[in-house]
């Protein structure tokens, strides 16, 4: 392999800084760098990519009461302390009750109804999600018919009792059953328990009582909601199915819609739903960054095409009798979402790596423009790329010097060239001559 041949794998290739006073690629490379540091902004100061976030996790605590007699201290009191009254409205007064002398058929078909306290609405009782409320339900009598393997096969272990007792009939006409709605199951409260933390970053924890928060109703409104003294927020059911937003463009749901369900002709109370509550949890503000304390917002949706339902079984005499409630009602699913995070020297020295990569990629796509795009591009490469040849220790050869010469000018006149930059006059009126020297 010859010195030639050695020089070419061996060079060394350096930065060389050319002006080019040309209108296209300067209103180019303003444009891109303009570009560049809006999403710098955009970035750093709008979205705090500075900050070392995390997705939060957390639990939820979930309980209901009845609606019980207003106090002195102007909230309702807790049922399970002696000598709290409850406050329900009259079936008489409903609607969806017979009890009102009310009529109709399908998603308004009215039915019997009844006054029941929150341990009978929430089954089962868990108290947290998904969480339970009936709406409807429907009783069942049955006694046992069957549970000896030893005497055959079983048509059924248990059998639907006969007129309102537990006595069983094959040729019965009237089975021991009764289907109701739960009365003024709109007024019972919500009390939402709950604590979040941000699993990567141990630093940032909250209980309810160190945080605030909304709920996000479809109208547009912000609502506070009421709390306890703990800090946890209570809503009533119908309060929180006022702010959902429908499929068709209608604000707020009643349980007397028609259900979701396709091809149900029954009411959502009749049906039931399942209910999503979004908490999305937050410490960063836009244009603020990080902010001191942790703040949260809800947001209630339905998933539509659903219904819910779950079966209690409660023993008058074990085995031999017992009660099947099958309860339809709204399903409560809590989903805990956010961003929750601290300033981070090293994220904010990632995010600035970044940003001088975008600076150079810019000044990259308007340098491949000049040298391959424009009109002008030879003239352009000739200005910003020089080969130079070491040919001994004392003799450098420049392999390309420019010397360019605009058309119109007299054949001694040099390049237009000052202080490093290359000026083309005539520039988009003709083509320039070029020649390379040995110098």
């Amino acid at each position: 392999m010859g010195c030639a041949s050695l020089r070419k794998y061996v060079s060394y290739s350096t930065i060389k800084m050319a002006v080019i006073e040309d209108v296209v690629l300067g209103t180019v490379h303003y444009l891109c760098m303009l570009g560049v540091a809006a999403y710098i902004v955009l970035s750093l100061l709008g979205y705090s990519s500075y900050v070392k976030d995390d997705a939060p996790i957390g639990s939820v605590r979930l309980q209901m009461h009845p609606p019980t007699v207003i106090g002195k201290h102007g909230h309702g009191c807790n049922p399970d302390v002696f000598g709290c009254n409850f406050n329900f409205t009259s079936p008489d007064t409903l609607g969806y009750c017979t009890q009102s002398g009310a009529a109709g058929k399908g998603a308004t078909r009215p039915l019997q109804c009844a006054l029941w306290d929150d341990n009978e609405v929430v089954q089962p009782v868990i108290e947290g999600s998904p969480f339970y409320m009936a709406t409807r339900v429907t009783e069942s009598n049955e006694t046992l018919l069957c549970d000896d393997p030893k005497s055959g096969a079983c048509a059924h272990t248990y059998g639907i009792a006969c007129n309102a007792s537990f006595t069983y009939k094959p040729d019965c006409t009237v089975p021991a059953q009764r289907s109701f709605f739960v009365a003024d199951v709109e007024s019972f409260t919500l009390l939402v328990d709950h604590s979040v933390r941000a699993p990567k970053i141990p630093s940032i924890h909250a209980s309810a009582f160190q945080m605030h928060g909304k709920l996000t109703s479809c109208t547009g409104t912000d609502i506070i909601p009421a709390s306890t003294t703990e800090g946890q927020d209570v809503f009533t059911l119908g309060e929180l199915l006022s702010t959902i937003q429908m499929k068709d463009g209608r604000c707020g749901v009643s349980l007397d819609d028609a259900s979701t369900v396709t091809g149900s002709k029954n009411s959502i109370r009749y049906d039931g739903a399942i209910l999503v509550l979004n908490i999305e949890y937050t410490n960063i503000k836009p244009w603020s960054g990080v902010q001191p304390d942790i703040t949260y917002e809800y947001k209630l949706d339905v998933l539509h095409g659903t219904k819910s339902k779950v079966e209690q079984q409660i023993f008058k005499q074990y085995p031999q009798q017992r009660v099947i409630r099958d309860q339809h009602g709204l399903k409560l699913v809590v989903i805990q979402t956010g961003r929750l995070g601290i300033f981070d020297v090293q994220t904010l020295l990632v995010q600035l790596t970044t940003t001088l990569t975008l600076f150079a990629a810019a000044t990259t796509l308007v340098d491949l423009l000049a040298l391959y795009v424009l009109p002008h591009r030879a003239a352009y490469r000739d200005a910003k790329v020089e080969e130079v040849l070491v040919r001994s220790k004392r003799r450098v050869v420049l392999a390309n010097p420019l010397k360019w010469r605009p058309p119109s000018s007299r054949p001694d006149d040099g390049p237009s060239v000052r202080a490093g930059s290359l000026s083309l006059p005539g520039h988009g009126a003709g083509t320039g001559a070029y020649a390379d020297d040995d110098v």
